[in-house]
């Protein structure tokens, strides 16, 4: 047993830890003595036959200040319904997208081959293709807002959880995804660090990272990265087989997409049943809200 504090490791039949002196979880339901503004401790008699801290600053509090409150772990289901919601409307332009860059490709072929193309056909191609851009672009930017979000809560709870020290810090939750090379491998760590922290297994550099996460993030790298490079460096806009390949690399890159979010579900939903059992279970405390 740890102090939810400090994390000094208490005996089992602790009352109150002897570094900071919060109220082991054994007793958190038990009242603290009475502090008075400076931060010292009153001479407040036993509790039901717990004693109280002893008097004066301890020597954490001496150090870092007065104790604060314990963190509250609260509830996640609302947003990992929104996640799921707002990732399964973008696969629903995704698959859109998918449909006019197949026929993109149709299109162009037809040209390379020599044969008859209205130029309607051409033009509605085009405007298809900007549509569907415009339209996955919307919907994957709120579904990337709402997935941020999540990860906020979800890293708020799995710290509260655990007394392990999470490797990347709050402000890598938005620019790790929008940071060059640190984009590479930050946002898989920070969800590694809350998916540890969240079954209560200890967040270091060694510690087993699970696969699934590492199956999503790269299925997300083949969905953005590789195709962002490959159309950047290889392919031209006023060539018709570049055309082509650039879109023939969308059908693929689009197919990684979806197989990205369908993953990014399942590891929102794994993490919020391992927060939601021990926000919920027995030993959750008053922690739990």
């Amino acid at each position: 047993m740890a102090c939810v504090q400090c994390g000094y490791a208490l005996p089992s039949d602790a009352a109150f830890c002897p570094t900071c002196h919060r109220p082991s979880d054994a007793h958190a339901s038990v009242p603290t003595d009475a502090r008075a503004a400076d931060g010292t401790a009153s001479a407040a008699p036993s509790v039901q036959g717990v004693p109280v801290p002893p008097l004066g600053r301890s020597p954490w509090e001496a150090s870092h200040g007065p104790a604060a409150p314990a963190r509250v772990v609260r509830p996640i289901q609302g947003l990992t319904l929104a996640v799921t919601v707002t990732l399964g409307l973008w696969c629903v332009t995704a698959l859109f997208g998918e449909v006019v860059a197949v026929t993109r490709v149709i299109v162009i072929g037809s040209v390379l081959d020599g044969k008859d193309v209205p130029q309607g056909a051409l033009d509605a191609n085009d405007e298809l293709y900007a549509l569907s851009w415009l339209v996955g672009f919307l919907a994957q930017a709120v579904a990337g807002v709402v997935f941020v979000v999540w990860l906020f809560r979800a890293r708020a709870n799995a710290k509260a959880m655990s007394t392990l020290r999470h490797r990347y810090a709050k402000l890598w939750l938005v620019f790790g995804w929008i940071l060059p090379v640190v984009s590479l491998f930050v946002p898989k760590g920070v969800v590694d660090d809350i998916w540890l922290a969240s079954q209560g297994e200890p967040v270091t550099v060694r510690a087993r990272r699970p696969a699934l996460v590492r199956v999503w993030w790269m299925a997300w790298l083949c969905s953005t990265i590789v195709p962002w490079t490959l159309e950047r460096v290889f392919f031209r806009e006023d060539d018709l087989e570049d055309l082509r390949a650039a879109a023939l690399v969308e059908v693929a890159a689009t197919a990684a997409g979806l197989a990205a979010a369908v993953l990014a579900v399942l590891v929102v939903r794994r993490v919020t049943v391992f927060q939601e059992l021990r926000r919920t279970g027995p030993a959750a405390g008053p922690r739990a809200a």
